[in-house]
Order: structure tokens, then C-alpha cells, then sequence
């Protein structure tokens, strides 16, 4: 079973911390500070489609050029002041994809 990566998954740093990621410019409380910035580019291939055959169990996307490819898009993350102030950074996406493979794979031996 697919399962969307949360920011748990995309972030290092997030994990048992209050923290507010918001587009790099949104106006945000004087109670909250800085703890890091995520710039995200977008890929080259976007899915537009999903086709499931009941018989074999197999999902098959249909992927097309994504024309906003190479786009980045530039992301805050906060915390309230007085919380632990350690940074937020965004994983890799090879790191992502690595654990996403791997969970798969653990799903797949558990059925």
C-alpha cells in the first residue's frame, strides 16, 4: 500500500517538535521564531493517472511532463519561542524514496 510522505518523512527536525512550515514570505506571529528553510524544486515528470489491475494487485501511473519543472518554491519553518530551537532541514529525496522502497518492501514480506 502507497502511503504519502508526511513531514515527518520529508523534514529532519520535525519529529516531536512544534514547528509551522508556510511559503517563505507569509506573514507569521512575533511569538514564533526561524528554525529553518526548505526549498523544494519541482520534478520533471508529474503523475496525472492510476490504473489498478484486481487480478495482479499492480498499480501503473501515467506520468507527463510537468511544465513547471525546475521550479523552486522556498518554505519557513517556525517554532514558538521558548521550544527547542534545533533546525529543520529537508531530506533528500534519494533518502525519501530509499525508506519509502524499503517500507514497501517490508509491507510486501508482512502480506
Amino acid at each position: 500500500m502507497y502511503v504519502a510522505p508526511t513531514p515527518f518523512a520529508l523534514a529532519d527536525g520535525t519529529a516531536h517538535r512544534r514547528t509551522l512550515i508556510v511559503p517563505e514570505g507569509h506573514a507569521v506571529d512575533a511569538n514564533l521564531v526561524e528554525v529553518g528553510t526548505l526549498t523544494r524544486r519541482e520534478v520533471d515528470q508529474v503523475v496525472v493517472a492510476y490504473s489498478f489491475d484486481f487480478r495482479t494487485n499492480e498499480i501503473v501511473t501515467t506520468n507527463v511532463a510537468n511544465p513547471s519543472a525546475g521550479r523552486e518554491h522556498v518554505f519557513k519553518a517556525y517554532r514558538v519561542v521558548g521550544d527547542p530551537a534545533d533546525a529543520v532541514t529537508l531530506r533528500a529525496g534519494r533518502r525519501v524514496l530509499a525508506e519509502l522502497s524499503v517500507a514497501e518492501a517490508d509491507d510486501e514480506e508482512n502480506e
